[in-house]
């Protein structure tokens, strides 16, 4: 594999292919990567070490460190237990300054568990949130605002 920089990684693709079903797809296709070897991965070398890091051992080093950039490789290599170890990280650090950029992570890569702990967080710290964040005036997203908006009109009703 070869990082987004160049940086090449020795791998076997049978150990890829069996964790992760985008990467079992690049080889088992008629593509480049499949007659060349190589798989070019839009993620930088510290990214892409911890995600095959990841891939052979079931580890993740500094999952703590860039959790963010990891839940990102994990969401674009589906790999289900990266992704779920990235958001407990994630969630560990929500706070009211970083909770709509976490909202907007989770949503922008499918991380469901985390938007509903981001939406409870800043649900529980309404007050807080607004006076330290700036209030939604980050959301980029129109379906996330919508959907955030439908989600806390649900959780009054219940």
């Amino acid at each position: 594999m070869k990082s987004a920089e160049g940086t090449e990684f020795n791998v076997h693709k049978a150990v890829l292919g069996s964790r992760s079903p985008v990467l079992k797809a690049h080889f088992a296709h008629d593509t480049t990567e499949s007659y060349t070897n190589i798989v070019e991965s839009p993620f930088e070398a510290d990214v892409l070490q911890e995600v095959l890091t990841f891939i052979y051992s079931n580890k993740v080093p500094k999952a703590g460190e860039i959790p963010d950039k990891l839940l990102e490789a994990a969401d674009y290599y589906q790999l289900d237990g990266l992704k779920s170890l990235c958001t407990q990280k994630l969630y560990e650090k929500l706070t009211a300054e970083n909770a709509i950029d976490t909202l907007q992570l989770a949503d922008r890569h499918h991380a469901d568990s985390l938007k509903q702990l981001s939406l409870l967080f800043i649900k529980d710290r309404a007050g807080k949130f607004i006076k330290k964040s700036g209030g939604w005036s980050k959301v980029e997203s129109v379906t996330l605002l919508q959907y955030t908006c439908d989600w806390f009109m649900k959780s009054d009703t219940n």
